[in-house]
């Protein structure tokens, strides 16, 4: 069968297998499970529509996808969000590294002398597994926790933490890779380890950062031409290729040409090329726009592949051992990262907790033991489908332990997480009441009539609706107050009363529904904004005549576009500019708010926290906007 041939039936395969990813996800489980399985029995061992050996001649693909998933991991390893974390960051990933290392690859090395996959393996091949194996099995997921945080809609320290430690170690286990290639080459080499390796494992890191940063650059140069998108991802891709192809050229030129092998390590190469992009160009957000439109297709591509290559009849025999490694690597991150935070002086739900936060496992595990798989193929067969075993394993329970922990320390929010409370039970606050929640947000619904309340309670039984008669005594008994006050009220006295108590207590947004205009003064006095039913109808209707795209907006008679204005409270974005955000490409920001006081802003604008952000855009990167600033 051609290569083309076997391209076209792979073609075929995996859009099923994008299928069947969306039915796995529907019960629960990651749709990377779902590539593997349809890849699986795709191959050469069940439905044999791939024979045996076809993940050999389309090793092409794995090329093109492990360069872009490097390039997704670089554009993730953002510097001005990390910064404020660095300390805790960096000691956490140093002591994960080394229990990491010391533990996983002591267990990988123990379980070769007794089990199956080690048969036949003499001592230093049994160190070069474990070596290889111990570094595998320390890649964590930062697609995959992000996703996991966006579904739930968490924010806070210990999410942000996580995420960023999760980032971080990516790019530590890349580069340990690159050095652990080196250890084991230099141990399956005729000459066996001598320290003639660490010249030349110095000199690949070297070059690998040099041809990541020029590339980086060059992307960079090439975006700024402004093509269209289709053309911008063939590109990156291609350039994500051509550094694999490279690296594999001055492998076999060096060998000839100088004595020594130097193996450029490519995922190294792309992943500082992605970083150099994201943190020291200006075209990280068209940069990461063809990325986001072009990861999926390959994120289907690759895991369906990697499903082609398994010897299921391996995997089965490999499972129990795979189990065991699955736990040892619990271990292992629980240990590395109690350490790390008890020398970084953390204490709290980060000490204890962190380590339920970072077992999931994706894309660069699974790419660095392809790679693995490839540059040693005297460790078997059994090996790399050992280590696929177990990261498949982390991917089903990893993002469950993180939903698990996220609920346990109380970061896991609704939509935005803001509240309000809204007084004056009626029709239309019951309306507001749904439309907020449709929005993320929590109300509450509270009125003076106690008639007004039963009735409201009996038609709507889920809702529990509080009685207001004193106004500074209900905020004083309030466990969290909202973030707005609505006063529907139908008696305009009654209503200036509660927002003047709001604004007591601390509450900066009011907003006021008036019947007559006798205390629109007074209302304006405590900065509550009013709302005339008849004044505001008529508004609505002019602008709907004069400027329809705006009266769609506030109407939300547009699904695809929403205006949404969002308070700054994490303290990565505090003292940042503008223009370092990361906002996705449709979003808008059209003012800002700093205490009282409206900013036109421009990308050199610094955000502060407590500054209120209007935006405009698509509902869905809306909310990823907010979850990140908030």
């Amino acid at each position: 069968m051609t290569t083309f041939e076997l391209l076209a039936i792979f073609a075929l395969v995996s859009i099923a297998s994008h299928r069947i990813g969306k039915w796995f996800t529907a019960i629960g489980l990651p749709y990377i499970t779902g590539y593997l399985a349809a890849g699986a029995v795709a191959g050469g061992f069940v439905l044999e529509l791939l024979p045996v050996g076809a993940e050999v001649e389309l090793r092409f693909v794995d090329e093109i996808s492990l360069g872009l998933i490097a390039f997704v991991a670089g554009s993730e390893l953002y510097i001005p969000e990390l910064r404020d974390r660095v300390r805790t960051i960096l000691t956490m990933a140093g002591a994960i590294s080394v229990a990491g290392l010391a533990i996983i690859g002591g267990t990988v090395g123990g379980l070769a002398t007794v089990a199956s996959f080690g048969d036949g393996l003499g001592g230093a091949e049994i160190v070069a597994m474990a070596v290889l194996g111990g570094t595998v099995l320390l890649a964590l997921s930062p697609p995959s926790t992000i996703a996991v945080i966006k579904e739930v809609g968490a924010r806070g320290r210990f999410t942000s933490t996580a995420l960023s430690l999760t980032i971080v170690m990516d790019v530590v286990v890349v580069v340990a890779f690159a050095a652990s290639a080196s250890v084991a080459g230099a141990l399956l080499g005729d000459g066996g380890l001598q320290l003639s390796f660490i010249p030349i494992l110095l000199l690949d890191l070297t070059l690998a950062c040099i041809i990541g940063f020029t590339v980086g650059k060059v992307i960079a140069a090439y975006l700024r031409l402004g093509l269209p998108l289709v053309v911008n991802a063939a590109v990156v891709l291609s350039i994500g290729f051509g550094i694999y192809e490279a690296a594999d050229f001055v492998s076999e030129w060096s060998v000839d040409a100088v004595g020594f092998e130097i193996y450029l390590e490519p995922l190294l190469a792309t992943l500082i090329a992605g970083t150099v992009v994201t943190n020291f160009t200006d075209q990280r957000h068209t940069f990461e726009h063809v990325l986001h439109k072009v990861s999926p297709a390959v994120y289907v591509a690759f895991f369906t592949l990697t499903g082609v290559s398994l010897k299921l009849d391996t995997l089965l025999a490999v499972l129990p051992v795979a189990a065991v490694l699955f736990v040892v690597r619990i271990v292992a991150i629980a240990v590395g990262t109690t350490t790390g935070a008890r020398l970084a002086r953390e204490t709290g739900h980060i000490a204890s907790k962190s380590w339920l936060a970072l077992i999931t496992q994706a894309g660069i595990a699974l790419g660095l033991a392809r790679e693995a798989s490839i540059q040693f193929p005297s460790l078997g067969d059994a090996f790399a489908t050992l280590i696929v075993a177990v990261i498949v394993l982390n991917e089903i329970f990893g993002p469950m332990l993180l939903k698990y922990i996220l609920n346990r320390v109380d970061e896991v929010g609704q939509g935005d997480g803001r509240r309000a409370l809204i007084y004056g039970v009626d029709r239309n606050a019951l309306q507001l009441a749904e439309r907020l929640e449709a929005a993320g947000w929590a109300t509450t619904l509270a009125d003076d009539e106690h008639d007004h309340v039963a009735e409201a309670e009996q038609a709507e039984r889920s809702r529990t609706i509080l009685v207001l008669e004193d106004a500074e005594q209900f905020f004083a008994d309030l466990d969290q107050l909202p973030d707005t006050v609505v006063a529907m009220g139908g008696d305009d006295d009654a209503n200036l009363d509660l927002c003047r108590a709001a604004v007591e207590a601390g509450i900066e947004r009011t907003v006021a529904r008036m019947s007559h205009p006798d205390l629109l003064d007074d209302f304006h006095d405590i900065g509550t904004l009013v709302i005339d039913p008849t004044s505001a109808a008529t508004a609505l209707i002019e602008d709907a005549v004069r400027t329809p795209d705006a009266a769609e907006l506030v109407l939300h008679a547009d699904p695809n576009r929403e205006v949404m204005q969002i308070k700054v409270k994490a303290a990565s974005a505090d003292g940042r500019p503008v223009r370092d955000l990361r906002l996705p490409d449709g979003i808008l920001l059209l003012a800002l708010r700093r205490r009282g006081t409206v900013i036109s802003p421009d990308g050199f604008t610094t955000i502060k926290r407590g500054d209120d952000l209007t935006m405009i855009g698509e509902p869905g990167e809306l909310r990823e906007v907010a979850s990140q600033l908030m």
